[in-house]
């Protein structure tokens, strides 16, 4: 008998500087990138959208950040219009009893997440939450140029991931 094996292979693909002035012009905000010079080495991946389309323009982008070697994943930034930008929420209900469900969907205006410590860049208040029971990583929540951000890191400390958003251009 004779048995085949498939490999999957999944790669990223990695941008160039001018995928990311393509982006730019796509979206309906103003796309923030880093500008930290630590940073030239690494690879950059467009997670959110899919495929850059320049009609309709974008809504929100999330942007993964890769070592220079590609394989380890640093930080995420996902950005979206802070005012006039709709959240869309999906509430499913399971009743066990008589095995149905139900979902509801509800679109609202954007709100930003007061959580966390605060933190200033660039002199604008944000939000830091660390991940807990960890000494690296967090999310760090800011409005920038009417842009709302937010960036994750499970490997970078407080410290670096608010440099890296103070460098945002």
């Amino acid at each position: 008998m004779l048995r085949l094996s498939l490999i999957l292979m999944l790669t990223i693909s990695f941008l160039t500087a001018n995928d990311l002035n393509h982006l730019r012009k796509a979206t309906d905000f103003k796309l923030l990138l880093p500008t930290d010079s630590s940073l030239k080495q690494n690879k950059i991946e467009i997670k959110e959208p899919y495929s850059i389309e320049l009609d309709p323009p974008i809504p929100r982008v999330r942007i993964h950040y890769f070592d220079a070697s590609g394989q380890n994943y640093e930080f995420g930034l996902e950005e979206h219009k802070a005012a006039g930008y709709k959240v869309r929420r999906i509430k499913t209900i399971m009743d066990a009893r008589t095995k149905t469900s139900k979902t509801e969907i509800n679109e609202e205006n954007f709100k930003f997440d007061l959580r966390g410590e605060k933190v200033y860049i660039n002199g604008i208040e944000g939000r830091f939450e660390a991940w807990v029971n960890h000494d690296k990583g967090g999310y760090l929540r800011w409005i920038q140029d009417d842009t709302y951000l937010e960036m994750d890191s499970g490997v970078l400390t407080k410290q670096m991931m608010l440099d890296i958003a103070a460098s945002l251009q």
